[in-house]
Parts: structure tokens; sequence; C-alpha cells
């Protein structure tokens, strides 16, 4: 929730380079929230399929 809150919040944060941080070191979920949140469809589908949300990860792409 505390993410959410951030990334929706005016901030110059480079939220592409930190999901890709999470996504690197498992962190799939706080990947999936920044994907979602800048509309990265291509990532965010392939970290869907990490979390097993295959229908998800087909309704991005």
């Amino acid at each position: 929730a505390e993410l959410e809150e951030f990334i929706s919040a005016p901030n110059h944060a480079q939220i592409q380079t930190v999901g890709d941080r999470c996504f690197e070191q498992g962190m799939h979920e706080a990947a999936k929230i920044l994907y979602n949140n800048i509309s990265y469809y291509a990532k965010l589908a392939v970290t869907l399929c990490h979390l097993g949300n295959y229908q998800g990860a087909i309704e991005c792409t």
C-alpha cells in the first residue's frame, strides 16, 4: 500500500529502473505494481508469468 501511495504522488522516481531492479531481485509483486503504473505492458506480462498469472499476462499483450 505504501508503494502504491508513493508512486501515485508526484515524484521524480525512475519507476522503470526501480521496477527492473525489483524484478531482477525476485520482488515480482513490487515490480508488477511499478510496471502497471507506467503502463510497461511487455515487462508486466513477463512479471505476471513469474507470478503464475498467465491470463493476466495474455491480457497485457
